[in-house]
C-alpha cells in the first residue's frame, strides 16, 4: 500500500461527506428548499472525490494503469462537480446583485473549462487552482453579509471557507508534519473541520 494514511483521511473524509450531504439531501426534501440540494450535491461530491482519491492513493501500485487514470480523472470532475454546487447555492444569495441567470452561466462556463482541462491536466494544484477563486469569493462576500446583517450562518460558512483556504495553503506549500501525516493528511482533516463548521453552522441556525 502506498500511502496508507493518506487513503485512511480520504475515506473519513468520504463517510463525514456522505452523512452530511445525506442530511442536506433529506432536509431538501422534507422542506422544498433548492438550495439544501445544492449543499447535498456539493458535499456527496466532496464524499465520491474523496473516496475515489483515497483508493487511488492507497492501490496505485495494485491498480491497471487505465483503472488508476480512471480513477484519477473521476476525483478531479467529482471536486468540479462540488465547486460548482457552492457556486450555484452562493449565486441563489447574490444573484439580487447581478441576475441569477448570468451568473449560473458564468459558473458553468468556469466549470467546463476545468472539465476540458482534467483531460490534459493530472496535478493536484490544479485542482487547488480551480477551487481557489471559489473559495475565496465565498468567503469574503459570507464575512462582508455576515456584517452587514449578523446572519451567524454566514459567520459559519466564511469561517469554513477560511480553514479550506488554509489547509490547501498547507497542502500546496508541502509542509509535512510526520512521515505518516503528510501535507494531504493535514489537509484533509482541516477539510473536514471547514466542512463541519459550514454544516453545523447553516444547517441549525437556517431560519
Amino acid at each position: 500500500m502506498r500511502e496508507p494514511s493518506v487513503m485512511i483521511t480520504d475515506y473519513i473524509l468520504s463517510l463525514l461527506s456522505l452523512y452530511w450531504g445525506i442530511r442536506f439531501f433529506r432536509r431538501g426534501r422534507n422542506y422544498g428548499q433548492y438550495e439544501d440540494y445544492l449543499w447535498a450535491l456539493m458535499y456527496l461530491s466532496v464524499s465520491l472525490g474523496a473516496v475515489l482519491g483515497g483508493t487511488h492513493h492507497g492501490f496505485i501500485e495494485k491498480l491497471h494503469p487505465i483503472v488508476s487514470i480512471v480513477f484519477w480523472k473521476s476525483t478531479l470532475i467529482a471536486i468540479g462537480v462540488a465547486g460548482l454546487a457552492l457556486m450555484l447555492v452562493w449565486n441563489l444569495k447574490f444573484s439580487r446583485l447581478i441576475g441569477r441567470g448570468f451568473l449560473n452561466a458564468i459558473s458553468l462556463v468556469y466549470f467546463c473549462i476545468y472539465i476540458g482541462l482534467t483531460l490534459f491536466k493530472n496535478e493536484f494544484y490544479f485542482v487547488v487552482g480551480y477551487y481557489f477563486p471559489i473559495v475565496i469569493v465565498v468567503m469574503v462576500s459570507s464575512f462582508v453579509e455576515y456584517k452587514r446583517n449578523r446572519d451567524k450562518r454566514y459567520l459559519a460558512i466564511g469561517w469554513g471557507m477560511a480553514l479550506a483556504l488554509g489547509g490547501s495553503i498547507f497542502q500546496v506549500a508541502g509542509l509535512d508534519i510526520h512521515r505518516y501525516f503528510t501535507k494531504s493528511d493535514v489537509y484533509h482533516a482541516v477539510q473536514m473541520v471547514g466542512l463541519y463548521t459550514i454544516y453545523r453552522g447553516y444547517f441549525y441556525l437556517k431560519n
